[in-house]
């Protein structure tokens, strides 16, 4: 009789040995799983920072390019060398610096729908650009002509805003998008080693 009891602890012992092991193990699984989760988690973060850095990047040099025409046409043909230097260089730079942001946005982590409206707006970004140049050159040697095509360049600010803030409710959709899955991911993860730990105690 005392050897069939020693036998049954010695079973039950071994039992939760296994129970303690198959744990240990699913834990060790859910740990690696989770590590990559969040390391994932941390790389798209990464991508969404540059993607709205960027894209903040590209709005400011549009409206610093308006900022430039206007500059270019109070000052007029009447401006000393170094103005007129200073506002052609800061043109260009902004021109130059709003297509390395588009570039830029492209590389980082994007939806299709992200790359499809920067397909679309590529075009007006270069004939804003182009016209800005265009129309600083031109302020600062006939003020008059330059004064003539501003309906131009108003007209493509106006339409190239328009393609910004579309852009602008993607991203932030983009956003919203991962943040809700990495959301969602935290509670599947959590909820996992709850029910393991709720069968291991269930063992005992």
């Amino acid at each position: 009789m005392r050897f069939l009891s020693n036998l049954r602890v010695r079973i039950k012992v071994n039992l939760l040995g296994l129970i303690g092991v198959g744990a240990l193990i699913l834990v060790g699984g859910v740990g690696i799983w989770g590590v990559k989760e969040l390391s994932d988690a941390l790389h798209e973060t990464g991508s969404l920072t540059a993607l709205t850095h960027h894209h903040m990047t590209c709005d400011m040099m549009h409206d610093a390019m308006r900022a430039d025409v206007l500059q270019a046409m109070r000052i007029g043909p009447k401006a000393s060398a170094q103005d007129k230097q200073d506002v052609l260089k800061d043109v260009a730079e902004h021109a130059k610096t709003m297509r390395d942001s588009q570039g830029e946005i492209r590389k980082a982590f994007s939806s299709p729908g992200i790359k499809a409206a920067l397909d679309e707006a590529a075009p007006k970004i270069e004939v804003y650009a182009a016209t800005a140049q265009k129309i600083v050159t031109l302020a600062l040697e006939d003020q008059a002509n330059a004064e003539a095509i501003y309906p131009q360049f108003a007209e493509a600010y106006g339409g190239l805003e328009h393609e910004l803030e579309a852009l602008s409710d993607l991203v932030l959709e983009e956003t919203k998008l991962i943040e809700d899955e990495h959301q969602r991911m935290s509670s599947v993860l959590l909820k996992i080693i709850l029910g393991i730990v709720g069968l291991s105690w269930a063992g005992v």
